[in-house]
């Protein structure tokens, strides 16, 4: 029997099996490279507003999260995930707080950045927020979230963010929930500004 015919039969008793193998072999190597290389973010981030924003804005608001934050995780990298939610986009729906509460349920979502009509909304909607009472500060928002200027945040320019954020924390473990009040005790207190 000939090379050519000898693999001709191999494939005719045996293709079932080297198709299975195959897709087997491409599934597997498929979720491995997924796995491997899916960021460990050490804080993620919803940023909840009114209106859209530029992603130059969230670009600049994960910035300086990122430097004020730090490597919580303890993997040498500061990497801060940012998933923008819009109001205007949703009205006072119950997509939007479908989708809010399916973004704060992966993963993890440590911080949540608000102007303060969508904070009201998440507050109204009824979503568990813990508690920042372990700051002494005097800008507190509704007793569980802390008022701070953008400016403050370290975003120094931007488009269409909000003057102001409400910020509030949520699925944080120990590590995160202390990181997340070394950030906001090093935010300056929100003033009014007077006429």
């Amino acid at each position: 029997m000939t090379f050519s015919k000898k693999i001709s039969n191999f494939w005719y008793h045996y293709k079932i099996y080297i198709v299975i193998v195959t897709v087997l072999v491409l599934i597997g190597t498929f979720l491995t490279v997924n796995l491997i290389t899916k960021p460990v973010y050490d804080v993620n981030v919803i940023v909840f507003t009114e209106s859209s924003v530029y992603d130059a804005d969230i670009e600049a608001v994960q910035t300086a999260i990122a430097e004020k934050m730090g490597d919580v995780n303890g993997d040498g990298k500061v990497e801060i995930g940012v998933k923008a939610l819009y109001l205007a986009n949703n009205g006072a729906s119950g997509t939007l707080y479908e989708q809010l509460t399916l973004e704060m349920m992966k993963g993890k979502t440590t911080l949540i950045l608000c102007d303060e009509n969508c904070a009201r909304t998440l507050l109204n909607y009824g979503e568990t927020v813990e508690s920042l009472n372990g700051l002494v500060y005097p800008t507190c928002f509704d007793g569980r979230g802390y008022k701070v200027s953008t400016e403050a945040l370290g975003v120094k320019e931007s488009y269409l963010l909000p003057a102001s954020f409400v910020i509030f924390t949520r699925n944080a473990e120990e590590n995160e929930y202390q990181s997340v009040l070394n950030f906001v005790e090093k935010l300056p207190p929100f003033e009014e500004e007077t006429e």
